[in-house]
């Protein structure tokens, strides 16, 4: 219970139906700039998942590398920007975002 509670607060995919979202409760001890934080084939109900983040020297920026091998594609996937009050900017897979409320990706 405790290690898929643990892979919840970073991987969801029991939210919504549909719906695969990342970082909703992401501990903010795992957010470093100094180690990137690694998720490597996590099951989901859409398929495995690797999820990398790290966030940058000045802590401006949260790099996230996402790839999911899907089953069934999940018709959203919404990656919620952590409660830094620092961040501005998130770059998923190379492309860049505002850090607002939420970052919706394309599966």
């Amino acid at each position: 219970l405790m290690t898929w509670s643990l892979r919840q607060a970073v991987i969801d995919d029991q939210l919504a139906e549909g719906e695969l979202h990342l970082l909703r409760l992401c501990p903010l001890a795992w957010i470093s700039e100094k180690e990137e934080t690694i998720f490597e084939n996590m099951p989901t109900e859409f398929g495995p998942v690797n999820l990398r983040f790290k966030k940058s020297a000045d802590g401006k920026t949260l790099n996230v590398s996402f790839h999911g091998d899907w089953r069934e594609q999940p018709e959203k996937i919404i990656l919620h920007p952590p409660p830094l009050p620092e961040l501005t900017r998130i770059v998923v897979n190379g492309k860049r975002y505002s850090a607002g409320k939420f970052v919706t990706l394309k599966p």
